[in-house]
């Protein structure tokens, strides 16, 4: 959701040091520590391709944030490089909202797709860790062993978006 003026103006003109546990809006000036999000889903990529793989899955598993668009476009970014195209059928956007169980809301929702007639496929890189451990339990419940049928690499970094799960 967007930011409050009053909190923007704050960061625009800010007088002592400043936390926000969210991304900065555009055109803010802050001094910040973050992750190349973009190089995590090209890296990712990258090496599911220097494993042979070419038809490789995108798994949205979290709700929808910078975070996880920069890493759909690394990965779009990569699977370009090694030529390959229609990859909006490659793209399982789970559509997990916020305040929903993204490993429940993931699982439910690619073992759905699983079930349907889909693209060929030897990999997933997901944008979160929810997205590996829903989409393991989904493959194997699927007769897809990991990694002899499919591979998988995901971001398991330390930052979280999303709620914790019990």
């Amino acid at each position: 959701e967007p930011y409050p003026e009053q909190l923007v103006n704050m960061l625009r003109h800010r007088n002592r040091p400043v936390v926000v546990a969210q991304h900065a809006p555009p055109g803010v000036p802050i001094d910040a520590v973050r992750v190349d999000d973009e190089q995590i889903g090209r890296s990712g990529t990258e090496y599911l391709a220097s494993l042979g793989h070419r038809r490789i899955l995108l798994l949205l598993s979290e709700p929808r944030s910078p975070l996880g668009e920069l890493r759909g476009q690394g990965w779009h970014d990569a699977m370009t490089a090694i030529g390959q195209t229609n990859l909006d059928e490659l793209v399982v956007d789970c559509n997990v909202v916020p305040g929903e169980n993204s490993l429940v809301k993931t699982y439910e929702h690619f073992t759905a797709w699983l079930n349907k007639p889909r693209p060929a496929f030897t990999a997933v890189f997901c944008v979160a860790w929810t997205g590996a451990i829903a989409g393991m339990r989904a493959l194997r419940e699927h007769g897809l062993r990991l990694p002899d049928d499919v591979s998988l690499v995901s971001h398991g970094g330390e930052g979280y978006i999303g709620e914790p799960c019990a």
